[in-house]
This record gives structure tokens, sequence and C-alpha cells, in this order.
């Protein structure tokens, strides 16, 4: 036996929520609210009152192949916005690689620095797919052939330079190796990437935005002192505001590669886009089928839900209950070969069979895989939308 979980919806401000695959940009809004949607909201919040994930999942796994329909109201606004906006740069990318005592760089062509300290220092990955250099924060001692310099926060800029004897010489990498695995059960290791994968976000946090700053504040002017030059590298000093960074460079670049390289730093850049805002002319209702099993906290975290899909679409649930069946103007989401001709078709995300709330949580170390798959609201229209320049107005049958 089942019963439908009906919720009446009211949304003070607008709605928007991309369609599926379209462009961010382009940001195009989906005039009624997706199955997967629902329920993520629901796991939300259940999260948020609980307190717990474990609740979430139990929460996710009730629901996830539960069939959700809406039922909009007669009429939906879609108002088209330009937007003018200051878009973040990404700038260099740096992810967190280890942390050691000892961190032994080597090259190709063996040109070798070991970089020594009393305490365990974090070593970062300068560039994305390929390696532009390295990040060392902290109090360090630089062995170069017969000399032993000191330094603080060293930039290594060389793409041939790698780690080596990562696991030994005191160097533990931020991620869960084979010896590491070895004997451990399948929760330990779940566990133990976790705490890994936690102590890499935590250090970037840390880090990440102290390097980028000294960049981009010192691109323009910036003093020097060289420490040490040989045949293979040199090595040098840059202070100013307050801060001193010691850079490494190979002989074949020219000395002073900072300044090419420090407009990389992160900022923000001019760009545009347009985005789509749904106006309802009364409440949304949404009906959701769960079998008699189901627990009921889905009731009460349901009843809870702040809102709907984008963080700024605020929604607010004036009632819950279950009833026997829905109505026959709810629109539920069907493959594309049930769509009737002459409906307007609007592409939504529902969960997969098979999908596994590791696939959906953010902290998961697991790939996500395919969770979702895709399914199509076939929405018929009493009468001809109007429309404007960046408005149009659809009657729902």
């Amino acid at each position: 036996m089942t019963k439908w979980l009906k919720l009446v919806v009211h949304f003070p401000s607008f709605y928007s929520y991309r369609i599926p695959e379209y462009s961010s940009q382009y940001a195009l809004a989906l005039p009624i609210i997706a199955p997967s949607t629902i329920k993520l909201a629901i796991v939300s919040t259940a999260i948020r009152i609980s307190g717990k994930v474990e609740t979430g999942k139990r929460i996710f796994d009730y629901i996830k192949n539960a069939k959700v329909g809406v039922k909009p109201p007669e009429k939906i606004v879609i108002n088209s916005v330009f937007i003018k906006r200051l878009k973040k740069k990404d700038g260099i990318a740096i992810g967190a690689e280890g942390i050691g005592k000892t961190i032994i760089l080597e090259s190709k062509a063996n040109k070798r620095l070991i970089i020594k300290t009393d305490s365990e220092v974090p070593v970062f990955k300068i560039g994305g797919k390929s390696t532009i250099g390295y990040y060392i924060p902290g109090e360090l001692e630089v062995n170069i052939k017969d000399q032993t310099i000191k330094v603080s926060e060293l930039i290594i800029w060389d793409k041939d330079l790698k780690i080596v004897k990562a696991g030994s010489d005191g160097f533990r990498p931020l991620k869960l190796t084979k010896n590491e695995a070895e004997g451990l059960s399948k929760d330990e290791k779940e566990r133990k990437k976790r705490e890994l994968k936690g102590l890499k976000t935590k250090l970037e946090g840390m880090y990440k935005e102290k390097l980028q700053t000294f960049l981009f504040m010192n691109k323009e002017k910036f003093k020097g002192r060289v420490l040490y030059r040989s045949e293979e590298f040199t090595l040098y000093t840059l202070s100013g505001n307050s801060q001193r960074f010691t850079i490494i460079e190979p002989k074949d670049k020219r000395e002073f590669i900072f300044q090419s390289a420090s407009t990389l730093a992160s900022g923000f850049q001019e760009s545009f886009g347009v985005r789509e805002y749904i106006h309802f002319s009364g409440d949304v209702e949404v009906y959701m089928e769960l079998s008699d099993d189901a627990p009921r906290d889905v009731t009460h975290y349901a009843k809870h839900i702040r809102y709907l899909g984008t963080s700024d679409s605020l929604a607010y649930v004036k009632s819950v209950e279950l009833v026997e069946e829905p109505p026959q103007e709810v629109i539920f989401p069907v493959a594309i070969s049930e769509i009737l001709p002459g409906s307007y078709i609007y592409p939504v995300k529902d969960f997969s069979p098979k999908a596994t709330f590791e696939q959906i949580n953010p902290y998961s170390s697991k790939n996500p895989g395919k969770p979702y798959e895709t399914k199509y609201y076939p929405i018929r229209l009493s009468r001809r939308p109007v429309e404007g320049s960046n408005w149009k107005v659809i009657f729902i049958s």
C-alpha cells in the first residue's frame, strides 16, 4: 500500500533553477520543480535539523525512487534578466600534495633539491593538469649540492621537478596509499579517506589565499635579493607588504620570472550573462508517493524546507498531509517516448534506481559516477503564451 505526501509550497520571491545541461552563462530556468530538487531539499533539511549525515542517508534511501509530480498554478511568468557581473578569475591552481619534515624534489636531468624543517609542513603543487612549481610554507632549510640555505615561504618555479620517495623520508601524501590501506576494513578505508580529504581542504583554505594575495599585490613592484646562484638554480627573496617569500628558479628561465607568474594570481574579471527567474501566480503543490514503511520524519523534514533549488529560491511549505491519490492536473516526468504531441517539453533530473547517497554527498571521496537520469515534463497549455521583450507568461492547462 502507498500514500501520497502532499506539500503546498509558497514562493515569497522568484524561483530560479537552471535547465539541466544548459550553459551557466545563459541560464534558462525550469518553470516546474524537478523531482531531484524536491528529494535533495528533504535530505538537506534532514541533515540540517538532525545534525547527522546518517539521518540524511537514511531519508535518501527511502525517497530516492519515489514518484514525484507537481501541480503548478494556472499562470507562470518567466523573466529574462541581462546581468553584468564580476566573475572570479581562477588564478593559480594550488593543491595540497602532502606533509612532512623532509621533501625531496628531483628532475629527469638530476637536478635535486632537499628541503628540511623541524616540524611537518604542507607541500602544495602549483598548476592545473601539469605542474609549474611547488609552494612550501614555513621556516625551511634548502640543501643545494654542498650549500644549506635557510629560507621561508618557499616557491619553486620548475615544471620538471617532481616529488620523489613519497611515503618515506618523513613525507606523507594526502591520499591513502596501498600500504596504508592494507588490512583495513571498507569502513576504515572510507573514514581514512575522509580524514585526508578534510586535512587537504583545510590546508588549501589556510594557504592558497595567502600565496595568491602576495603574487597579486607584488606583480608590478617588488624588491629582490639573490641568495644563491649556480649553473642549475637561482634562489632569491621577494619582500613586500610585511611578507617575505623565497623563490627558486632554474637557470634556463629569466631570473625574475615571478612577474609573469604573478599575473596568474586570483582576482575578478568583467563578465555578463542571462538568467531567467520564475514567478508563480499561486502556490505550487508537490506530490510524492511513499510506501507504508516510509519513516514518519520524512513528513516532518519536508515541512521545514526553506528553499528549493538555488539558495536564493526561498520557499515556505504552508501545509503537509498524506492523501490517497494525486489530482489529475498533476504533471509527472516521463520518458521522451511517452510525450504527447503539442506539449511544451522541459528536461529534468531524477535519481536512477541504483543511485547511492555517496554519489550525491559532496564530501565523499568516491567518484560520483552518474546518479541521475533525464526525464521530461510534458506541459499542456490552455492558450498561447503572451510575450514581451524580456518576459513571457505561460498558461497551464
